[in-house]
């Protein structure tokens, strides 16, 4: 078992880091969107729009590198690119967030279109510029009720979109489910479904769509035929990878102690039945907390982990009620002896451990060996070598 968990987690790996997918750290999205100072203002309006987020890849790694380049282009970008195409298809810049912009859109169709004509042309923008310090951009739209006060804008539809942005690729522009629904018939773009994502601050699970910018792709929804994509996005075969590896060690560890201290033979079985049953639940934490993934702890997480736990404990406990094991061993001249041993999952003082040894013709002697289970491997060699 130890070697085909060796196997598994090593074909994992390998599979991710063919993958070549890259990783980045989910930025928090700004918190000071979430709700107005005041919702008794007298410039308060509420109403439905479409929430334009954007922000910059790896800003404080970029400036680290070349602060006054990156901050001279990112201005150009956004005076020669991003305001007039946002002002092109009818938004309007609601603020700059010093590596980003919020914008708002009274069109879905509008805001898709304009950053659709953003990411295609940034890749040209930044052709000169070395690899390593090139700017690119994420891009978050969602369809929301919105509060306006006193120029911002705050309310869940600000959030969600923010959100959004945080798990969208870089160069990419992910939608919710709402902005969604308003332009998948409407518009020359490929989309993508990505499924739902539990993200932080939000109590609803928000559905994902990715926009597909090549134009080849117009009309298509093919998210079912990139699930293989996702897990590897997700990082399940990597986590899952690495909880295997940690399990064959520490398996190695529990056989290692076993044979050193005399521990009850049945341990490492006990052993590799929680770690396997308590997978589903590593599948379910790479899945949902991988990458992209929330950043906080979920009631949908309470109650898979509990559910797992209980499953995996009522398991163990029907199965472990008596656990039998062999020892096969040959003696010098030949002849094969077998000892069979049983122990209770829980001994006690009266239920002694009994050790029965069979040779190759049939006969058995058996041997109590006390309350403890202590000593089983020397006491069978014993008395296999003494009794028959």
């Amino acid at each position: 078992m130890r070697q085909i968990l060796a196997i598994v987690a090593g074909a994992l790996l390998l599979a991710a880091c063919a993958s070549g997918d890259r990783k980045r750290p989910v930025p928090p999205a700004p918190e000071a969107h979430g709700c107005p100072p005041s919702l008794g203002g007298r410039g308060m309006e509420r109403k439905l729009a479409a929430i334009f987020a954007l922000d910059m890849v790896s800003f404080s790694r970029l400036m680290e590198a070349d602060e006054e380049g990156t901050l001279k282009r990112h201005r150009s970008h956004i005076t020669e690119l991003l305001e007039p195409s946002i002002e092109l298809h009818h938004g309007h810049v609601v603020k700059g967030t010093g590596d980003g912009l919020l914008c708002e859109f009274a069109s879905a169709v509008d805001a898709v279109e304009c950053a659709a004509e953003v990411q295609r042309a940034m890749p040209a923008r930044e052709e000169g510029v070395q690899e390593d310090r090139r700017i690119e951009y994420r891009i978050g739209i969602n369809v929301g009720d919105i509060v306006v006060e006193d120029g911002d804008i705050y309310g869940d539809g600000v959030n969600v979109a923010a959100r959004i942005e945080s798990l969208a690729d870089p160069g990419g522009v992910f939608l919710s489910e709402s902005a969604f629904n308003q332009v998948k018939s409407k518009v020359e773009l490929g989309f993508e479904d990505l499924g739902s994502h539990t993200v932080k601050n939000i109590d609803e699970p928000v559905h994902v769509y990715r926009v597909l910018l090549d134009p080849g792709a117009a009309g298509t929804s093919p998210g079912g035929r990139h699930v293989l994509r996702q897990f590897i996005r997700r990082r399940v075969p990597q986590l899952t990878g690495v909880y295997l590896a940690v399990s064959w060690a520490f398996l190695e560890f529990v056989d290692w102690a076993v044979n050193q201290y005399g521990l009850s033979p049945t341990l490492s079985s006990f052993v590799v039945s929680l770690l396997l049953l308590l997978l589903p639940t590593v599948i379910w934490f790479a899945w949902h907390h991988g990458s992209p993934g929330p950043d906080g702890w979920t009631k949908s997480d309470g109650i898979v982990v509990a559910t797992n736990v209980a499953i995996a404990a009522g398991i163990l406990f029907l199965g472990a009620g008596f656990t039998v094991s062999e020892l096969t061993t040959l003696d010098p001249v030949g002849e094969c002896r077998t000892a069979r041993w049983g122990t209770r999952s829980t001994p006690s003082r009266t239920r002694p451990l009994t050790v029965t040894v069979t040779n190759w013709p049939g006969r058995s002697v058996s041997s109590g060996l006390g309350t403890t289970p202590r000593k089983v491997r020397v006491a069978v060699a014993e008395l296999s070598s003494g009794s028959l």
